[in-house]
């Protein structure tokens, strides 16, 4: 299962629109996936604690999902707070999850400042994060809908490639357990 997140607490954001176009294209393709609206979570996250019921409830979700593709806004070229408090509070989940990241910004420009939460995941989780990055910027969006060609194209990019790996993880879990070097 994908698990599709949005990480913005704003009530109209393009963030909102990217992950839910995300999530309407592995619709579209019969994968099984599940979208979370972290402006559900709000007052949980606002509590800060990792034992919250739900913030329990993200843990799980996450923990669960084969591939999470991460909608995060991008300020001062880095991803929102909302998305680093996500982290923080559900680390356990993230162990060798496939990770995609989607990003909306004022302009390309802030292409690159996904690497550093995809570094993070990678280091810190052992989790694969697929090499598509989207950076949707205001011209990518016709009012509520993801119109930009690159960012469209990337998205795909990104869907079909979370899908495979998360398909292959899935059976490498099946099949034996991710052996640790010593």
């Amino acid at each position: 299962m994908h698990l599709v997140i949005s990480c913005n607490l704003k009530p109209h954001s393009r963030t909102r629109i990217l992950a839910r176009q995300t999530f309407d294209v592995l619709c579209e393709w019969n994968e099984p996936v599940d979208l979370v609206d972290l402006q559900d979570y709000a007052s949980a996250l606002e509590r800060d604690d990792a034992e919250d019921p739900e913030i329990q409830e993200l843990s799980a979700k996450i923990a669960a999902a084969d591939s999470v593709l991460l909608a995060t806004p991008i300020y001062h070229f880095d991803v929102g707070s909302t998305t680093k408090h996500l982290i923080e509070l559900t680390t356990k989940a993230w162990k060798h999850k496939v990770v995609g990241i989607l990003g909306t910004a004022a302009g390309r420009r802030n292409y690159m400042a996904l690497t550093g939460l995809a570094n993070s995941l990678m280091l810190e989780f052992h989790c694969l994060i697929v090499p598509y990055f989207v950076v949707a910027t205001p011209e990518s969006f016709d009012g509520d809908v993801l119109t930009g060609s690159r960012a469209l194209r990337r998205m795909d990019d990104l869907t079909r490639t979370a899908s495979q790996w998360a398909a292959a993880a899935a059976a490498m879990r099946g099949s034996r357990q991710i052996r640790r070097s010593h």
